[in-house]
């Protein structure tokens, strides 16, 4: 919805890169890649819309964080704690 903020946690390993690129639609499309679903952004469907379409969400809208080994997160560490230093 207008004006909230999602972020998307979890283990290594649990797909959050893969979610985030399919959303994004940066996954190389190929026999092995089986997609359904939708997905909203502002009232359209991002899983119809062209590349060039989805280009004008990327950065001001939608965008992906990679994740840094130098910057990762300290998997004995709550995530509480990673949130409050940062």
């Amino acid at each position: 919805n207008e004006g909230e903020t999602l972020g998307i946690v979890g283990e290594s390993g649990s797909g959050k890169s893969v979610l985030g690129r399919t959303i994004m639609g940066l996954l190389q499309k190929g026999p092995a890649l089986d997609i359904s679903g939708t997905v909203t952004f502002a009232g359209r469907d991002m899983s119809t819309m062209k590349k060039s379409e989805m280009k004008h969400f990327w950065g001001p809208e939608i965008a992906m964080v990679f994740q840094d080994p130098m910057t990762s997160l300290n998997p004995f560490k709550r995530i509480g704690t990673h949130i409050t230093e940062s």
